[in-house]
């Protein structure tokens, strides 16, 4: 009986102690708090304050901290501001407790949020669904947009005002036109004043009227009646300015104009030279007149080569006016000399060249000066040695049908070829490089001619012999020996070609025309030399320009086309100078020779 009285007592002892248990628990879970973080975005002021200042106060046991405010300034800045804040609460209410009393807050309060709630953040964030300006902003636009279009309507009428007047003052017809039928489009009639429609036809008029007149302008310059077509053009512009065709047309009319004018102007100065050129001929003066002559002819040529309408047509006539002036004044020779500092060229257009002795060098008294005027001016090679015969007897080269040959026609000496004595009165044909002697190669003083150049039967190149010997000084007469220094830039040509002179880069050379075909054939000075002129001996002797970079005078006067020679001339090729002495033929060499010796 006790013992079931004890387990009786400690069965109550256990629940009494259960229930306080129960009831510590009950009591210590409902003094429980949370803390969480609440954002407030987008909110007026006036609702931010009813929530901070009314909702956080209501809620059970809370706790709240404000952490960060802050204030957008919208469309028309304060007027119409949003607020955003920051909380940090402390209350015993459970989060979707606090969410619940937050959305009925908002509902009495008329305001539609979004509220989340980030639990790796405890935070509630509520955010406003929408702007609440809306009523106001969407009224503030309006006005706006009704502002802004009334004003752009108003500036919009004062530039189509502007144009036409500009239009209308600078007689743009056709855009005054295009502008006034553009604003007939818009629904809005206020913009189109009664007073342009009725101007309509008259600015129609007069842009049919100027096409008329361009029309006309057109078909006149295709007939090359420039100056009519101009005076139409400028009446189409004048009536309708903004035609971009008639403004092409006046271009063009313009440019035509221009060239006209140029050809007059130069029609007046190929006048001026052709007059000169006769007035200087009269004169004497045969090469300025013959410069005259060649700048009239370049300016007809200069425009037949740019298809311009050539002077007058008067090149032909001034080719013949050339003729008259240079009309016997070319000179047919027997050969010439072509004499500068650093090469002296002798030229016996013949078909034979006689070498010796000069048939007056036997006279003991003759001077020095006159012994070089006879050496200067025979077209045959002579030397003043006294041991030589004279070239009517001594050896003569010629002209055969391939090639050319060597004779001694009576020579007290001989002839000997490649040193071997040749027999008298016999030919023996001639190659590159062979030798000459006139007297026998083993005396002192020998006197060699060596063959340069041989180019087939037109031209023979002959030059003395670089191993000839001087004979002791003590000698009783200066003219028993050569001395080959004095010779060493001679050469004799036995030819009937064109001679060039050539620049291969800072000084001149002399070839015949077959010479210089060759050296280019052979790439000889091809790629860096440059035709200077050229002497042709066909029909007289002519000098042809062949460059127009150099500045080619003769006796001081400029030459720019073909011109004859005269027998005593000096030629100068940009300050470089020539000296050219032409040997008249057999009829009038005597009289010539003695010309020359005066």
């Amino acid at each position: 009986m006790i013992r079931a009285l004890a387990n009786l007592f400690i069965i109550v002892c256990m629940c009494f102690s259960i229930s306080v248990c129960a009831e510590e628990g009950q009591v210590s879970a409902s003094q429980k708090r949370y803390k969480y973080q609440l954002d407030l975005i987008g909110f007026t002021p006036d609702e931010v304050d009813i929530f901070s200042g009314i909702a956080l106060s209501t809620t059970d046991n809370v706790k709240a901290t404000l952490i960060k405010e802050e204030t957008k300034l919208h469309f028309l800045k304060i007027l119409l501001p949003t607020k955003s804040m920051q909380f940090e609460l402390s209350t015993s209410v459970s989060p979707s407790q606090f969410r619940e009393q937050m959305s009925r807050l908002f509902n009495r309060m008329d305001v539609n949020v979004e509220t989340k709630f980030i639990k790796q953040e405890n935070l509630f964030e509520t955010t406003r669904a929408q702007s609440p300006y809306t009523a106001q902003l969407f009224v503030l636009w309006s006005l706006i947009i009704i502002l802004l279009s009334g004003t752009f309507l108003v500036v919009f009428w004062s530039w189509v005002q502007f144009k036409l007047n500009l239009y209308e003052s600078g007689n743009q017809s056709e855009k005054w036109l295009r502008l006034v039928k553009a604003l007939q489009l818009f629904p809005l009639p206020f913009l189109c004043r009664e007073k342009w429609r009725k101007q309509l036809p008259h600015w129609e008029k007069r842009i049919s009227q100027a096409d008329i007149w361009y029309d006309n302008a057109h078909q006149l310059l295709r007939n090359h009646e420039i100056e009519s077509a101009n005076v139409f053009v400028k009446k189409s512009l004048e009536v309708n300015a903004s035609n971009i065709a008639a403004q092409a047309l006046e271009s063009a009319i313009a440019e035509q104009l221009s060239k006209h004018q140029v050809i007059d102007d130069e029609r007046q100065k190929f006048k001026g030279l052709v007059t000169e050129a006769v007035e200087i001929a009269q004169a004497g003066n045969l090469y300025k007149a013959l410069e005259k002559a060649y700048l009239a002819l370049a300016l007809c040529q200069s425009h037949e080569s740019q298809n311009l309408p050539v002077i007058d047509l008067q090149i032909d006539s001034t080719k013949n006016l050339i003729k008259r002036i240079s009309a016997n004044k070319s000179h047919r020779c027997a050969g010439l000399k072509l004499i500068s500092s650093d090469q002296r060229v002798h030229i016996n257009c013949g078909d034979s060249m006689r070498i010796g002795r000069s048939p007056k060098s036997n006279d003991k008294i003759q001077s020095s000066d006159k012994q070089r005027t006879d050496k200067q001016n025979s077209i045959d090679l002579t030397f003043p040695q006294d041991t030589l015969s004279r070239v009517n007897k001594s050896i003569v080269v010629s002209r055969e049908e391939h090639g050319f040959s060597a004779r001694d026609i009576g020579s007290t000496n001989g002839l000997w070829l490649q040193y071997k004595q040749c027999e008298a009165d016999k030919a023996y044909f001639l190659n590159e490089t062979d030798q000459l002697h006139l007297t026998p190669p083993d005396e002192i003083g020998s006197v060699g001619i060596q063959v340069s150049r041989i180019l087939s039967n037109k031209s023979i190149c002959l030059r003395l012999c670089q191993n000839a010997v001087l004979p002791n000084i003590n000698l009783d007469s200066t003219n028993n020996f050569i001395n080959p220094s004095e010779y060493a830039e001679d050469c004799w040509y036995l030819s009937n070609e064109a001679f060039y002179l050539v620049c291969p880069s800072d000084y001149y050379i002399w070839y015949s025309e077959l010479e210089w075909k060759a050296a280019k054939s052979r790439h000889e000075d091809s790629s860096l030399s440059k035709e200077v002129l050229k002497i042709d001996m066909k029909e007289g002797v002519w000098l042809h320009i062949l460059s127009n970079d150099y500045e080619v005078k003769i006796n001081d006067d400029r030459i720019i086309g073909p011109v004859p020679l005269p027998l005593i001339s000096q030629l100068s090729v940009n300050d470089y100078l020539i000296d050219i002495v032409l040997i008249p033929e057999l009829a009038i060499y005597s009289e010539v020779t003695e010309m020359l010796r005066v």
